[in-house]
């Protein structure tokens, strides 16, 4: 009887994680197109909040990372903003497992 229950416990634990990683995903590809919606009309701040918002729900997303630091290296005012860019940058061509 314990078995079962374990069984059936860890079945619904899996359709748990299952849905919660598909949320993610989903909140994600919201924010990434809300930031690629601000980017086109030149709300650069903006952009940059939805594409950090994106990779807390995909983490280290070469493509994110990629368009966040397309938007940092647009804050022409910040010397950080692009040095955080270039880093984004370098991290991306470090990484072997990366694919634009």
């Amino acid at each position: 009887m314990v078995i079962v229950l374990l069984i059936v416990l860890f079945a619904i634990t899996g359709i748990a994680v299952k849905y919660y990683r598909r949320g993610e995903k989903a909140f994600a590809e919201e924010w990434y197109s809300r930031g690629e919606d601000d980017l086109q009309a030149k709300r650069v701040v903006a952009a940059l909040a939805d594409f950090r918002t994106a990779l807390s729900y995909s983490h280290n997303n070469p493509q994110y990372e990629l368009r966040l630091a397309q938007a940092l290296a647009r804050m022409e005012d910040s010397a950080e903003a692009r040095a955080e860019a270039r880093t984004y940058v370098l991290n991306l061509l470090e990484n072997p497992a990366t694919r634009l």
